[in-house]
């Protein structure tokens, strides 16, 4: 009997014939540059880009890398790598004040095929205030109220004390300014028992906001946070 010729194909018995596994060279993030500034409002964004050489598809997460420790991460965006750009809006609440820096992550599938760090510093702005609650009395000899405020730009604030769970009265404690500077800064208000107009706070439980406009935009916001038990 004859025998039938019959050709085994390599690519049956060798995992080599698979499709090659992508690489990802030369990631790098092109924007944000320098130190870039996102106020904490509605509708405000960051521009995001990068550019990278892959040898097949693949995506990148994007996200801001607290430079505070323990801060946790932010994530900005996920995109097909080959898109170049992405653009984040600030959710709200946003997230937590502080300096950032962006970070990327290029993945093949599940794999981690490139990272790249951003040099550029993300000052997402606000203001917070350091206790959640204080108790004072006319006869304290220390009746502080510490801020801490990150930022880019120099904004203007209002310190404001409202009877705890209503709208009215309005006593406004404190306005000032604060410059920019390259790390979180502490301001610190004292608490005086009476408004900048000489309106007596009566005792109780005051909500204690500050009011934030920055010069750089439109509109500003308010941040709580604050409860202060007062007793004159």
């Amino acid at each position: 009997m004859a025998r039938r010729a019959f050709a085994v194909s390599t690519c049956a018995m060798l995992v080599a014939c698979a499709e090659p596994a992508t690489s990802v060279t030369a990631l790098r993030i092109t924007a944000p540059v320098g130190a870039t500034e996102v106020v904490p409002i509605p509708d405000e964004q960051l521009a995001l880009a990068w550019t990278a050489t892959a040898t097949g598809p693949a995506t990148i997460e994007l996200i801001l890398a607290p430079d505070r420790a323990g801060d946790p991460a932010v994530a900005l965006a996920t995109a097909d790598l080959a898109d170049g750009a992405a653009t984040w809006t600030v959710p709200q609440p946003a997230p937590r004040a502080g300096t950032y820096r962006v970070l990327a992550t290029a993945r093949a599938d599940a794999d981690v095929v490139a990272t790249a760090q951003a040099s550029a510093i993300v000052f997402l702005q606000g203001v917070e205030f350091r206790d959640a609650a204080l108790t004072f009395a006319a006869t304290d000899a220390e009746r502080d109220v510490w801020i801490t405020a990150t930022l880019g730009q120099p904004i203007d604030v209002v310190l404001v004390a409202t009877p705890e769970a209503a709208t009215s009265p309005r006593y406004v404690l404190a306005t000032t300014s604060i410059a920019s500077d390259l790390a979180p800064i502490g301001r610190v208000f004292r608490w005086t028992g009476a408004s900048v107009s000489g309106a007596v706070l009566p005792a109780g439980r005051y909500a204690v906001t500050v009011e934030v406009t920055p010069r750089i935009r439109p509109v500003g916001y308010t941040v709580g946070g604050l409860t202060v038990t007062w007793t004159p």
